[in-house]
């Protein structure tokens, strides 16, 4: 929030940084129950996910093709014996 904004007669001290609630602690027991709940729905987006990047890949016709030849000059052999 921008207090500098605010008049002089309605501005409030900001909070101070030493105090500390129980509000600022991370509940790792509360978000691991969320993630939990949504498994399912990740795991299901997931699935359809990678089904259309399959069938995409499996659909979409080849866009550039590359052809090359490596040439050997059988002389250089014996320079190395």
């Amino acid at each position: 929030m921008n207090y500098a904004n605010f008049p002089l007669d309605k501005r409030k001290p900001l909070p101070s940084s030493d105090a500390v609630s129980a509000d600022d602690f991370i509940d790792v027991e509360r978000l691991l129950s969320m993630a939990a709940r949504q498994a399912k729905v990740v795991a299901a987006c997931a699935a359809i996910g990678l089904f259309l990047g399959v069938l995409y890949l499996q659909t979409t016709p080849p866009t550039y093709m590359a052809m090359s030849r490596v040439l050997i000059d059988e002389g250089l052999n014996k320079v190395v014996d």
